[in-house]
């Protein structure tokens, strides 16, 4: 109920509709009560008529005799029968009878009533009326009058009247009944229209309810119409349609979930961008491809969210060009990841929007540098070794293998070149074999104080000779690697002989090992000629030296660290270097700890990414 009164729509209903009643029932009830009114006065126009005509044919013969008093006595019997003032005149005016009087002696000094409308258009036309305030009874009065005879020959005039006051008496009671039956009708109007305007308003606010939390909570939603008109039909309608509607917002939203399971899954950066060049949506990859936050920059221009010129002007000539492209975008600070994107218009005239996905290369440019890199390498190393051999080999053809002093020499050089080409092959394909994870190994508990007392015993020899100190610095517990026996001895042999290579005569070479957590840190400390910091997170990658000349004498294929890193990637561990120019380096070897009675195994490692 309060909500009806409350009503913009209920007021505007109720306020037009009694405004439309009430001018109905006001024009009604004048043209009622005029009609009234012409009815009275005809009735009253009739009675007057009918006893005007009655009297002129009564009082015919008693004209004729002008006997006054038998007149009056006439005139006031029929007086007192009808409820009407009689008076009758004599053809020149003078009244001859009255019934206001009660003998004729009383209205002797009466005035001519000739000059009275009716009397004049009684002589004239045989009938006469009007309506005026009489001045011998001092009232207002409705006069009619008749011509009795001829109009050359008149007897006299006979004139009936009624007061006025009759007709506004009878008129104002039905003007009474008129006004009581018009606010009578006026209140049922109005109580009609508000049960009427409270009915649509209860439907309508019901509707509008049912609209309500369709649009803010979802369909669906029931309005309940009992009255079976429209309102009830349009209410069945929108529940059926609130039906319908959920459905596909529930296909629609398990769609647009789908979708969004796979955008954010997909590796890929997904960014669509509308028409005026506003982000509608981005997945997380494109995010972490481009620096931004994708729910931040939603709705937002294109350029404020992602500050890339070369990025943003390509989607500006996608949206244009309404034709798919393909371009490459270098991003990130120092422009070191490099983008493949495609930028596909959306359907329609204008282009509404691109779909822009994005694809981190960076990884493949790299890969195919490291190839050609690679190849680059592979091509120097072994073309050295056979660009020598060849040169011995074509000086012994051309007549030095006559030359007994320096033919032995050709051969052992030619010896040389070729064991530093069959090592460099070895080392290749053992990295080769890592890498791919096809080597199988035997993972066990080794025991890393015999490994390492065996490692320096086979570069005892050579590091006296070349006074070099080599010794190693145990723990106090005895720490067990998970690791091949074969393989852990491969990095430490690769480690102490990279260090003997660069150590400098009176150097030492320290092998110390120790215990931190679950991993066991073995460091290979040597004084020789250090690494420049710049070199150092290349030094484990393939042919690479930190000096090129040193590393061709002394025999090195460049393939050693390179090798050690894999090996210890394949065991779950890893390597890594701290070294400062002229002050020696260390190279640290990190293993999984293992205890002393675990089983032997034999797995194939998985495969680790390339350097």
């Amino acid at each position: 109920m309060n909500d009806m009164w409350s009503s913009h729509f209920f007021w505007k209903f109720l306020l037009s509709s009694a405004g439309i009643n009430c001018l109905v029932i006001i024009l009604f009830s004048s043209f009622l009560m005029r009609y009234s009114e012409k009815l009275l006065i005809e009735e009253s126009n009739n009675r007057l008529g009918s006893a005007i005509a009655f009297l002129g044919l009564d009082l015919n013969k008693k004209l004729e005799t002008q006997d006054k008093e038998q007149l009056q006595r006439a005139v006031r019997s029929w007086s007192d029968k009808l409820d009407l003032r009689i008076t009758v005149l004599a053809p020149n005016g003078e009244v001859i009878a009255d019934s206001f009087f009660h003998d004729p002696t009383q209205f002797r000094d009466t005035e001519n009533h000739k000059d009275r409308v009716e009397i004049t258009q009684a002589a004239a036309n045989g009938q006469g009326s009007s309506q005026r305030v009489s001045a011998t009874v001092g009232s207002s009065l409705r006069y009619l009058a008749i011509r009795v005879g001829n109009k050359t020959n008149p007897k006299g005039f006979v004139r009936v009247a009624i007061p006025t006051e009759r007709l506004n008496a009878a008129l104002s009671e039905k003007r009474k009944n008129i006004i009581w039956g018009a606010v009578a009708t006026g209140a049922i109007v109005l109580g009609v229209s508000i049960w009427f305007g409270g009915r649509t308003v209860r439907a309508v606010k019901s509707i509008d309810a049912a609209v309500q939390k369709i649009a803010f909570n979802g369909p669906p939603a029931k309005v309940y119409l009992p009255d079976r008109d429209e309102f009830g039909t349009l209410g069945d309608h929108l529940n059926r349609m609130s039906i319908e509607l959920g459905k596909q917002i529930q296909r629609l939203q398990e769609n647009q979930s789908r979708l969004a399971t796979v955008l954010e899954g997909m590796g890929e950066g997904v960014i669509t961008v509308d028409y005026t060049e506003h982000i509608l949506f981005a997945n997380s990859a494109a995010g972490m491809l481009l620096d931004f936050d994708p729910q931040e920059a939603t709705q937002k221009p294109f350029l404020e969210a992602i500050r890339n010129h070369v990025l943003h002007e390509a989607v500006v000539q996608s949206i244009g060009g309404n034709t798919p492209k393909i371009q490459e975008i270098e991003v990130g600070e120092n422009h070191d990841r490099i983008l493949r994107a495609s930028f596909t218009p959306m359907q329609g005239d204008p282009c509404p929007g691109i779909v822009i996905v994005l694809n981190d290369f960076t990884d493949l440019r790299r890969l195919e540098m490291m190839r050609q890199e690679f190849i680059a390498n592979v091509s120097h190393e072994l073309k050295t070794p056979l660009s020598a051999i060849k040169a011995y080999a074509e000086t012994l053809q051309r007549g030095a293998i006559e030359d007994e002093v320096h033919r032995k020499r050709f051969v052992e050089r030619i010896e040389e070149q070729a064991e530093r080409l069959h090592q460099l092959i070895l080392d290749m394909l053992q990295l080769a074999r890592v890498e791919s994870g096809k080597q199988a190994f035997d993972i066990h508990a080794i025991a890393v104080s015999e490994t390492v007392k065996s490692c320096i015993d086979d570069f005892l020899e050579p590091t006296q000779s070349q006074t070099i100190t080599l010794t190693y610095d145990p723990p106090n517990e005895d720490l067990f690697v998970q690791a091949d026996a074969e393989a852990l001895r491969h990095i430490l042999n690769n480690l102490i002989d990279n260090a003997v290579k660069y150590t400098p005569e009176n150097g030492s070479i320290t092998v110390r090992w120790r215990r931190e957590y679950e991993m066991v840190v073995i460091d290979v400390v040597d004084t020789g000629i250090g690494i420049a910091a710049k070199d150092q997170d290349r030094l484990f990658e393939r042919f690479f030296r930190v000096d090129k000349a040193r590393s061709q004498e002394l025999g090195g294929t460049g393939l050693g660290l390179s090798i050690v890193k894999h090996l210890a990637l394949n065991f779950g561990g890893q390597v890594g270097v701290s070294s400062e120019l002229g002050k020696g380096a260390t190279f640290t070897v990190k293993l999984p700890l293992a205890e002393q009675e675990s089983r032997s195994k034999q797995i194939l490692p998985a495969s680790h990414p390339t350097s």
